[in-house]
């Protein structure tokens, strides 16, 4: 077979060849890739909403976990009340250190105020305040205190019996210490 094409015209034919099928495959190979890439668009867009679902839980976590050390602290506090509030109470209560020491007072004493001193087992010290119209009245009232079993003592300071009428007098009670 003859050969009509000069040898530079070959060349070139076969040049033109090999650049239109790079071409071709190049165009082919990039048509994959694009179709390829177009098929992972809803991947990625699954991935990215599931990260987004768990940056959100992760947060409700991070609030339940905040929750759940507050319910520990009040439970703390609360468990810590309770020991507090089992501690048996030996002492006698306010109420009837006061009907006592209503019940004991004669007449011409009038009772105006008081206040207890806490000591290690409930009240130790009751302090009285009040009036008494004689100095008898005042001897009177210091007796009954101190016939009283729930009282040990009423002391009455000396500066309180200097006056003979309209004493402005303060008794203090110890009370009595079950053992």
């Amino acid at each position: 077979m003859i050969n009509l094409i000069p040898p530079e015209g070959h060349r070139a034919l076969k040049r033109e060849y090999r650049l239109r099928v790079g071409a071709t495959l190049a165009l082919l190979f990039a048509g994959v890739a694009l179709l390829l890439a177009a098929a992972l668009i809803p991947t990625y867009i699954l991935v990215g909403a599931q990260i987004n679902a768990f940056a959100i839980e992760g947060e409700e976590e991070g609030d339940k976990e905040d929750a759940l050390t507050d319910i520990t602290n009040e439970l703390e506090l609360t468990k810590e009340l309770l020991t507090q509030l089992k501690v048996p109470q030996t002492g006698v209560p306010t109420s009837f250190i006061i009907e006592e020491i209503q019940n004991k007072i004669p007449e011409g004493v009038t009772f105006d105020t008081y206040y207890t001193a806490p000591g290690p087992d409930g009240f130790e010290r009751v302090h009285v305040q009040g009036t008494a119209t004689t100095r008898e009245a005042l001897a009177r009232f210091k007796q009954e205190l101190e016939s009283s079993p729930m009282f040990e003592t009423a002391e009455v300071p000396i500066s309180d019996l200097a006056r003979e009428t309209n004493l402005t007098f303060t008794v203090t009670i110890t009370l009595t210490q079950k053992k």
